[in-house]
């Protein structure tokens, strides 16, 4: 939607910036039907559109990747893995079915920290969205729109480093805790 509403604006404005634009759009021309957005862009900005949604997607996972590759280079992990697995074998009982109602109760909470590092991901991604609405009109830019995206970029960033240590500092621990119960083996770079 934020890249169809762009496409709309940079149509129908010939020298406008988004920014500027987008106050001048009403709630209710995005969400009806028949005189709305959607009724007012071509096939083409549609086929474009998707496109970009699916360049997006495509260089944020990249981004994530490479960035994990990179954080996960900064310590010793595998190292840290062997301690917490060591920690919870030598507390583990010897009742496997104690063990595993013990972690389908840890697996809920997993389940709670995989969908907060997957709203930050979101976050990110909607971020780098914003981006590439702001970069459709970069030739009519001024500081302030660059600022922006700065700002946006360094949101990125943060985020994605936030979400690393969440990872390592809370669902990992979980995690792990949860496979060993099972009987499991754990990885660094499992999920």
């Amino acid at each position: 939607m934020l890249l169809l509403l762009s496409a709309f604006i940079y149509s129908k404005n010939d020298a406008s910036r988004i920014l500027v634009s987008i106050q001048d759009i009403k709630l209710s021309f995005i969400f009806y039907f028949k005189k709305g957005l959607i009724s007012s862009v071509t096939f083409e900005h549609l086929f474009v559109c998707v496109i970009i949604t699916w360049a997006i997607s495509f260089l944020y996972n990249f981004y994530n990747k490479k960035s994990f590759n990179l954080l996960s280079k900064a310590s010793d992990f595998p190292a840290f893995i062997s301690e917490i697995e060591s920690k919870v074998k030598s507390q583990k009982s010897d009742q496997e079915m104690l063990n595993y109602f013990l972690s389908k109760d840890i697996s809920k909470q997993l389940d709670e920290l995989r969908a907060k590092i997957e709203a930050d991901h979101v976050k990110s991604e909607l971020a780098l969205a914003i981006i590439f609405c702001l970069a459709y009109g970069v030739k009519d830019f001024i500081i302030w729109d660059w600022l922006f995206i700065v700002g946006l970029l360094i949101f990125i960033i943060c985020n994605t480093c936030f979400s690393f240590r969440y990872y390592i500092a809370e669902l990992l621990p979980y995690y792990m805790t949860e496979q060993t119960l099972l009987g499991g083996s754990v990885s660094f770079c499992d999920k």
